[in-house]
């Protein structure tokens, strides 16, 4: 016969009577995490190390948190708060020895997530104390300040998914996101997003590394995507219906007379079902593809892994023409008349849709490109805009006086209208007003219907009214793939990063309206 063991039938006992122990207390009363945020002023400290380099003071151990600091002379003594209401699971001024103490915080979420924030490094003071283990913080509530550690004083601050009572070394000689470390500054960027007024739903990647290309979209608003060595069917809100392993890298998913179909590096076709079954296949032999392939009229046109642009005609199994010697491309634009391709090194290429180079140019810098209404190439570069018509002939539209960054990009309404941004700021055609916006990255500008939308490779997005407000911007974590389109049900549906985040445009645009 099996029996309960004392303690836990002396809590069913204390509970049938009413009777429920402080600690058990604690934990049902604690606040849900709404809100997060820093555990400092994000803008007056710095990164010292980032979560899971190697480090060459630990054997090359992996960090599992990040080192933040201000300067040398300034970091000691500075207060630390939660990053979110919770319940203190350790707080323990001797936590790490010499090197100070340690806070644990679980913090409990909406949808049932349940991480825990760590803080080391950390020690009391005379108006500071550490939190007592059980009770439950507030976002933004000191829980201790910055102590004298090795070799300078630093915040070690982690997010875990286990380990409550347990702030380990700060090392591991594994993948820490494999032990259930996760970044703490992905976590906190995104979690900020997702409690904007507009958000909706999320797609998280298993892959951490991102999409490598856009996912086909589907009538219903349903998306095919590549996630790591899977080919994944999401519903239209972002809940995967189906996965299906493969064994040879994913390049794009494309519509093909109204199946998907699957690329893959080794030249492999396949069209599929919705289901994920096999319908037919074919080979273009002696090619290894690139990922993300562009559209020039109905032809796909690949970049191979030997610097060679193809292109595929309809029937999708025979190339149609081929380019070699190709630079590394870092952005492409199909024009009525041109395929617009900057290479890395700032070098412009003008390749008619037949695949002839016709002109090549120095930019002296970034460049992004669009299309004005008459089909004709727009240029923006550090020399202003420019239009490239059928023939090749350059003329200039606008010149900027301003100093133009990597980050630049160009939108063009339908009635002509360019709207530039240098990087910096967000500039009208008659350059009447300009939006500042903080934006690393690659940036694209693409206009929806009275609007603007900006997003960036580093995670930036924000929508701007045509004329001259700043309706909504958010950021997410960094990442190197974009893609964003608003389909009929009005969510607008991007890719930054390892997600795909749906929003709702309405909610978006309102502040302008």
């Amino acid at each position: 016969m099996n029996r309960l063991p004392l303690a836990l039938l002396a809590l069913l006992v204390l509970t049938t009577l009413g009777i429920v122990p402080a600690d058990i207390q604690a934990q049902s009363q604690c606040p849900l995490a709404e809100q997060v945020d820093y555990p400092f002023d994000r803008a007056a400290y710095r990164l010292a190390q980032d979560f899971g380099v190697p480090s060459g003071r630990h054997q090359g151990r992996y960090h599992t948190g990040e080192d933040w600091f201000i300067d040398p002379d300034s970091t000691f003594g500075q207060p630390i708060r939660a990053i979110a209401a919770g319940r203190v699971t350790y707080a323990y001024p001797l936590g790490w020895g010499r090197d100070g103490g340690v806070v644990i915080i679980e913090h409990t979420f909406e949808d049932g997530s349940v991480v825990y924030s760590q803080y080391g490094h950390i020690v009391e003071s005379d108006s500071v104390k550490f939190p007592t283990r059980l009770s439950c913080v507030e976002l933004g509530q000191v829980i201790g300040v910055i102590g004298d550690a090795r070799p300078a004083p630093h915040l070690h601050f982690e997010i875990k998914l286990a380990g409550p009572d347990n702030p380990g070394p700060g090392y591991s000689w594994v993948n820490p996101y494999d032990e259930g470390w996760r970044s703490p500054s992905k976590f906190i960027i995104n979690r900020q997003a997702w409690t904007h007024p507009a958000y909706r739903w999320r797609l998280i990647l298993t892959d951490p590394t991102g999409f490598n290309a856009p996912p086909l979209q589907l009538e219903d608003q349903s998306l095919m995507y590549r996630d790591g060595g899977t080919l994944r069917m999401a519903t239209y809100d972002g809940r995967v219906l189906w996965r299906i392993a493969q064994t040879e890298p994913i390049v794009a998913v494309l519509p093909y007379q109204g199946q998907p179909m699957v690329v893959y590096r080794d030249g492999t076709i396949t069209l599929i079902d919705y289901e994920g079954q096999i319908t037919r296949s074919w080979q273009i032999p002696e090619i290894n593809l690139r990922p993300d392939p562009f559209l020039v009229g109905e032809n796909w046109v690949f970049q191979t892994e030997d610097d060679t642009l193809i292109a595929l005609d309809a029937d999708r199994q025979t190339i149609i023409w081929r380019l070699t010697d190709l630079p590394v491309i870092a952005r492409v634009h199909v024009s009525a008349d041109w395929i617009a391709l900057l290479s890395q090194d700032q070098d412009l290429w003008l390749i008619d849709h037949n695949g002839q180079l016709q002109v090549s140019a120095a930019m002296r810098g970034m460049a992004s490109f669009a299309t004005l209404p008459d089909g004709d190439l727009a240029v923006y570069g550090r020399g202003g805009l420019w239009r490239v018509d059928s023939a090749g002939l350059w003329s200039l539209l606008n010149e900027e006086s301003i100093a133009i960054t990597d980050a630049n990009a160009v939108a063009i309404t339908a009635d002509g209208a360019a709207y530039t941004f240098d990087g910096v700021q967000l500039h009208a055609p008659d350059h009447s007003w300009a939006i500042p916006l903080s934006v690393n990255g690659k940036a694209t500008l693409t206009p929806i219907a009275d609007y603007l939308l900006l997003t960036s490779t580093d995670g930036q997005m924000a929508v701007m009214s045509l004329t001259g407000q700043l309706c909504s911007a958010l950021q997410i974590y960094r990442g190197a793939s974009v893609w964003a389109t608003l389909a009929e049900d009005q969510i607008l549906r991007m890719i930054l990063g390892d997600q795909v985040i749906g929003f709702d445009w309405s909610t978006l645009t309102q502040p302008c309206r």
